[in-house]
């Protein structure tokens, strides 16, 4: 049996490391001796905003675009919120949400609804009908997303057959 969980990137080393899970991906890179990793791919940082709350649509936007919408960021140790408020100290601008929402599908729907603009990786984007996603002016962040998994259960069978279809050694 597969039991899939979604958590923050946080939340998602601690299980790995607790036990509580076997193969953990995470919108970040990740280093420990206890651990072993696989990069998957990196993405762009991108808005996504309700279809109907720009007239008219922008092609993107800027840091300093945002620090004049509400936000909405997900919860402490998304890596995406950090990776975003880093950029943005970097270009001297303060970006603060109006609703700070815990989990993706959350953070989806308040934005869906129109409430603000939310921020998620381009591979986390998804199908929403509702939904736009914008490019914003991220200089050179992205979200480096990485498999990872105990080194000590690396032979457990679940995670070599997992790292097998993953097309891992």
């Amino acid at each position: 049996m597969v039991d899939l969980t979604i958590g923050n990137s946080r939340d998602v080393i601690n299980a790995i490391r607790n036990y509580d899970a076997e193969i953990g991906v995470i919108g970040s890179p990740v280093e420990g001796p206890d651990l072993q990793t696989v990069t998957l791919g990196t993405s762009k940082i991108k808005a996504i905003a309700s279809k109907k709350f720009f007239n008219p649509i922008p092609e993107n936007l800027s840091f300093k675009d945002l620090g004049n919408l509400p936000l909405i960021f997900r919860e402490n140790g998304s890596h995406t919120r950090e990776t975003l408020i880093s950029e943005a100290l970097r270009q001297k601008i303060e970006l603060s949400p109006v609703i700070e929402v815990t989990g993706r599908e959350a953070l989806h729907e308040l934005v869906a609804n129109g409430l603000g603009i939310g921020f998620v990786s381009h591979a986390e984007i998804g199908q929403d009908p509702r939904l736009i996603n914008l490019d914003i002016d991220t200089g050179k962040a992205e979200m480096t997303e990485t498999l990872m998994y105990l080194t000590a259960r690396k032979e457990v069978p679940l995670i070599r057959a997992f790292l097998k279809a993953a097309g891992s050694p």
